[in-house]
């Protein structure tokens, strides 16, 4: 196995890890231990250590004294600090789209998944999904 494919194994475990955790299959509160990811996916404890120290850097989950990595439950304080920032990232970003004129084609269908989607249907990827395109789609000079 070359260092790219020991790489990519983390990752992976990560991102469905993060699937996992934006579509509250694993919940607020919930532990995240090195057995039970490696268990899960058939791979060593380091390597879900890797996975878990992935997320924990992202902010997806938080580590604590004792008692391994959690995903953290939000604040009300913590949830207004993040619709503050997103709000500022993405008015800027809308701003600039509506001067452009243009609408990311990845927003329109992200946003059309979240419009039409049942009221219990998980939506946070196509949310993250929607205003990551906006975001994106902004120019930036080379």
């Amino acid at each position: 196995m070359d260092d790219n494919e020991v790489a990519r194994v983390p990752a992976a475990v990560a991102e469905a890890l993060r699937s996992d955790v934006l579509a509250v299959h694993i919940h607020p509160g919930d532990a995240v231990t090195e057995a039970a990811v490696a268990a899960r996916f058939g791979i060593s404890r380091p390597t879900a250590r890797i996975a878990i120290d992935q997320l924990v850097r992202a902010g997806l989950l938080r580590r604590e004294a004792n008692r391994g990595a959690r995903v953290p439950t939000l604040s009300r304080p913590d949830i207004v600090d993040l619709y503050d920032n997103r709000a500022l990232v993405e008015g800027a970003a809308l701003s600039a789209l509506a001067t452009r004129g243009s609408v990311p084609p990845d927003a329109i269908l992200h946003n059309r998944a979240l419009a039409t989607a049942p009221d219990d249907a998980p939506f946070a990827a196509d949310d993250i999904a929607f205003h990551r395109a906006l975001v994106t789609a902004q120019s930036s000079p080379a």
